[in-house]
């Protein structure tokens, strides 16, 4: 059961879209009407029972510091394992990327053998489905395509 407050991620995107157009409609080139904030609950569902979920992500500071990071959780919600790594000087999507990688490989080292992965990143989640690498990131995603031919169920 869903609390009222909360939205499924697939709306979270129409919900947000609507405040950026309430925004734009209030600037008038000159001065911005105070906008009342919202906090937009969004939900996180759980794997398939016998299965763990990855979620990444990545992010780039305003000083060109970058860091990756993700979470694991299991079929019953419950935590089993985390990371973060400091890069330099990287794109926000190649933070990502590195994240999915790290992910996998602490995902691998741990056993987990049926890892669903959960990235924000469009370009790489198309790249892990269509074999097509993202942008810049060939030699990441080639060890993201090593990782994924294991023997396991990602």
């Amino acid at each position: 059961m869903h609390e009222e407050e909360f939205i499924l991620l697939n709306h979270a995107v129409e919900v947000i879209r609507s405040y950026i157009s309430n925004y734009q409609q209030k600037w008038d080139g000159n001065s911005l009407e105070v906008i009342r904030s919202t906090t937009i609950m969004v939900t996180w569902e759980a794997p398939q029972s016998g299965r763990c979920k990855l979620n990444v992500d990545g992010r780039v500071s305003c000083d060109g510091i970058a860091g990756c990071g993700g979470g694991i959780r299991g079929d019953y919600e419950e935590w089993l394992s985390s990371f973060s790594v400091r890069l330099n000087n990287y794109s926000s999507v190649k933070a990502e990327t590195w994240a999915v990688l790290e992910g996998l490989i602490l995902c691998l080292d741990r056993g987990f053998k049926k890892v669903k992965v959960e990235t924000d990143v469009a370009q790489i989640t198309r790249a892990m489905l269509f074999n097509d690498p993202v942008i810049g990131n060939v030699q990441l995603f080639t060890r993201i395509r090593m990782m994924l031919e294991k023997k396991w169920q990602v």
